[in-house]
């Protein structure tokens, strides 16, 4: 008797699997079913396409934009005595002394902004340990058609040779000591016109024309 119920039991349970798998079976595949998978994943695609159009765009302009810097750190090292015969550092105000100390000499960061070829935006702050001036704020517009001619127009280097030689050319990390007393800060603000015949006639000759406010940079 048991082996009989256990017998219709398996038979219940099987006839109930099939009835479910056979709801479950897969409807036939139909023009219209693929026409609407095609039109439904075109969709999407076509929102795809939009982001990334968007992130393009994005990541070009980002593109026009470049940053470049340097840090320099300068060490002062002290040496004094007092009239009791202790050590300190050099005296600066009443009782206080300046010992031996790193701090920072120069810290500048530049923005160069290329919208269009042959435009450029330049911004180069500086950063000292009492104060952050503007050492370059200037437009450059530079001549497409002979790759000879740009204009400068803002506050830049003076025009001259030792002042326009690059920070990461020089051998030693400061300027001449002429240099620093005719052009203390080396930027003036003004505009200069520059024909550079080496670039596309490889013609070593550059002539500058600058007409310039003549305060260094030092105020009105």
């Amino acid at each position: 008797m048991k082996k009989i119920t256990l017998a219709f039991l398996f038979l219940g349970a099987f006839a109930v699997k099939a009835q479910e798998v056979q709801k479950d079976s897969v409807a036939p595949v139909t023009v219209e079913t693929l026409k609407e998978l095609v039109e439904d994943h075109s969709m999407k695609l076509t929102g795809f396409e939009e982001r990334f159009s968007t992130m393009e765009s994005v990541v070009n302009e980002l593109a026009k934009i470049k940053v470049s810097g340097y840090i320099q750190a300068q060490y002062e090292m002290y040496d004094s005595w007092a009239s009791d015969g202790t050590q300190h550092g050099v005296q600066v105000t009443g009782s206080a002394y300046e010992d031996n100390s790193f701090y920072i000499r120069r810290a500048r960061i530049k923005f160069t902004y290329k919208p269009i070829d042959g435009v450029n935006f330049v911004l180069q702050p500086n950063f000292e340990v009492h104060q952050v001036t503007m050492k370059d704020a200037y437009v450059q517009l530079n001549d497409r058609w002979l790759n000879t001619f740009s204009l400068w127009v803002g506050q830049f280097n003076r025009p001259t040779y030792d002042v326009e030689y690059s920070s990461s050319s020089r051998e030693f990390a400061e300027r001449s000591l002429m240099t620093r007393t005719l052009y203390p800060t080396e930027r003036d603000q003004g505009a200069k016109l520059e024909a550079d015949f080496a670039t596309n006639f490889n013609f070593p000759l550059r002539l500058q024309f600058a007409v310039l406010n003549g305060n260094f940079g030092e105020g009105a």
